[in-house]
């Protein structure tokens, strides 16, 4: 077909389309099957927070756009708000419908699938054609790690449609500033740092890297750069705007009297001098949206104290700089990995800047959280999927159009597809502990946290243990929940090195991400329970194993 031919071909939207309905229904068939991850439980509490109470206090360290639509099939089935954090690990057994109310929180999230899916297709099509925006949102509807962050009442879809949105947004701007991209672009923007705070870290590194390669690109637009400049205004504008919007319009200080000392302040300027009183009482004074400037300072703190990460079988305290690569590469499928790298090659040809734009973000994205200190799941990066995307399907339209070996081409390029639809229909439901086939067969020595046991097995622990006719076992679970609201039989749970005989379901995170109950990998057990829970029948202990009182 010629180019404009392959632009209004309606075939390719409709292929389209279905696939993301197809994937739709593919991820709702997994809400029923997991139990409550570990950080579902908040962010239902801290949406009906917001729903019900018009506040937004329990948890601001992250902002409350995904949590709003998390929380309100929950809310719309009578889930109540909670007081306090101790209480959420309650709260979704609260109504005695357990698994319809997480399917409801689940179904939430759903919504950012479709809209990143969107984005996908139609900055594709601006870019390349309409056939190979179908490419790319067949590739994107079709990675384990979407469909499995897809599935979850966490924030994580959220920010990766929202910063995918932003990128798209900033591009088309940079190429033609009118009013309406600048509203649209701060449209955007709002909703990415109303969704999750690293896409502050995103979009200005991705932001300025995209704009110092448009400056740099030959044919750019020549606009008059007081237009431009109010046009940045204006988006800035409107992005505060729609934050604040989402904290309800809220105003109020972001530190108070009782907060003292400031010692950032306190570093800067003399005590007890004029300049310190004057610096207390603005810092001390009311702002619009108080409550996402706490939950920056608390992210901020967070990642000052850093957080403990497991990689390649070691735990490091503050991340490590491998952390997200290598999670990349046995994360994502590896016939994806390889169209990524052939549309690579294929987009360092273009002279047209714009199409370098989904890949220089993704590249940014990766740098960005290289030196991170808080390295505990690939969902950290995910809005980096979307982008490589479109890069992939450049790679594979590419291949298919060459002219070189045609029908080898197509044939390499029908087989990398094949592949990669293959390989997720077998992963299905188990999209989240999905690994390739560089991770083998025990990729616990590689990765565990929130990329293969976060906690999602439990009801399928209560189903292996009736099934096996157990009466009583020990348990050590990486969960948020309450065990005594499963149906588990007569159990104890188990301290941090404190050791049982006769039954024992214990997470992988327990034994070898923790490591508090190590003791049990010189033992082999009966059987894995989903991809998380080991489960094992050991020996009585001797007296001297025994736990002291």
């Amino acid at each position: 077909m010629s180019a404009p031919s392959r632009q209004r071909h309606p075939l390719p939207a409709v292929i389209t389309a279905a696939l993301i309905a197809l994937a739709s229904l593919q991820i709702a068939s997994t809400h029923r099957v997991y139990s409550q991850t570990i950080d579902e439980a908040l962010h239902v509490a801290t949406g009906l927070e917001w729903l019900q109470r018009g506040s937004y206090t329990l948890q601001p360290e992250n902002p409350p756009l995904s949590r709003i639509a998390i929380a309100l099939g929950p809310h719309l089935a009578g889930l109540k708000a909670i007081d306090s954090p101790p209480e959420q690990r309650r709260l979704l057994h609260s109504t005695g419908a357990y698994r319809d109310i997480l399917a409801r929180a689940r179904a939430g999230t759903l919504i950012f699938f479709i809209a990143a899916a969107a984005i996908v297709f139609f900055w594709t099509r601006q870019l390349f054609d309409v056939w190979t925006a179908g490419v790319a949102c067949g590739l994107f509807a079709t990675l384990p790690p979407i469909l499995a962050h897809s599935g979850l009442a966490t924030t994580d879809m959220a920010a990766t449609a929202t910063v995918c949105a932003a990128f798209f947004a900033l591009a088309r701007w940079l190429d033609r500033p009118t009013g309406s991209r600048a509203a649209l672009l701060g449209l955007a923007i709002g909703l990415a740092l109303a969704s999750k705070f690293s896409a502050y870290l995103f979009l200005c590194s991705g932001g300025f890297l995209l704009t110092l390669v448009w400056r740099l690109a030959p044919s750019k637009m020549r606009i008059d750069p007081r237009a431009r400049t109010s046009g940045l205004i204006g988006a800035v504008g409107v992005a505060a705007l729609v934050v604040w919007a989402v904290y309800r319009f809220s105003i109020g200080p972001v530190l108070t009297a009782a907060d003292r000392p400031h010692r950032f302040i306190d570093s800067l300027v003399t005590e007890n001098s004029h300049g310190q009183r004057g610096a207390y009482q603005i810092i001390e004074a009311s702002y619009p949206a108080p409550e996402h400037w706490h939950g920056l300072e608390r992210l901020r703190s967070h990642s000052a104290r850093g957080h403990r990460s497991y990689l390649l079988g070691e735990s490091y305290p503050n991340g490590h700089p491998a952390f997200f690569p290598i999670a990349l590469m046995v994360k994502t499928p590896l016939p994806f990995l390889a169209l990524c790298v052939i549309g690579m090659a294929t987009i360092a040809r273009s002279r047209d800047w714009a199409k370098w734009a989904p890949a220089l973000a993704a590249v940014t994205i990766l740098a960005a959280v290289l030196p991170s200190t808080i390295s505990i799941g690939l969902r950290h990066v995910l809005p980096i999927y979307p982008l490589l995307s479109i890069v992939a399907g450049a790679g594979a339209v590419r291949l298919w159009r060459s002219r070189r070996s045609p029908l080898w081409t197509r044939l390499l390029v029908v087989t990398l597809l094949a592949w990669q639809g293959f390989s997720t229909s077998t992963a299905h439901p188990d999209y989240l502990p999905w690994f390739n086939a560089l991770a083998g067969k025990q990729p616990e020595k590689i990765l565990i946290d929130s990329d293969l046991d976060w906690g999602q097995d439990l009801l399928r622990l209560e189903e292996e243990l009736a099934r096996r006719e157990i009466e009583s076992v020990s348990l050590a679970l990486f969960t948020s929940a309450r065990l005594d609201s499963f149906n588990f039989p007569s159990f104890r749970e188990l301290g941090p090195g404190e050791q049982a005989g006769g039954w024992v379901a214990a997470s992988l995170m327990r034994i070898k991400g923790w490591r508090d109950h190590a003791w049990l990998e010189s033992h082999q057990p009966v059987a894995r329970v989903g991809a998380s829970i080991l489960l094992y029948h050991l020996p009585p202990l001797e007296p001297s194993q025994e736990a002291t009182p």
